[in-house]
């Protein structure tokens, strides 16, 4: 079997470990979540990365209350050309930059 040519990605992510309370029974749990991107270590970059894994975690019942820790991570992920090109979307060209 010939090797199959592969689309590669290096992906920059963010291993979440959250807090939460489930809003129906009142208890607290911890979570661990992966979100997209890397976000600085001071409080702006906290800020951050607290709306982010809101948006990715939150439902009507379990809210994400604060991030206990967080680890950088950058994953090779990749996929066969031909998975690539039935889920990808196809873009309009690229312009080029003007001198």
């Amino acid at each position: 079997m010939a090797r199959q040519q592969m689309v590669t990605r290096t992906v920059d992510s963010t291993k979440v470990t959250a807090l939460c309370v489930d809003v129906t029974s009142q208890e607290t749990l911890t979570q661990e979540y992966n979100i997209s991107g890397k976000y600085a270590d001071d409080e702006k970059g906290n800020a951050k990365l607290l709306k982010a894994t809101k948006e990715v975690a939150e439902t009507d019942t379990i809210k994400v209350v604060s991030i206990l820790n967080k680890e950088a991570q950058e994953t090779l992920m990749g996929m066969t050309e031909q998975e690539f090109m039935s889920m990808a979307k196809v873009l309009p060209p690229r312009t080029k930059k003007e001198d």
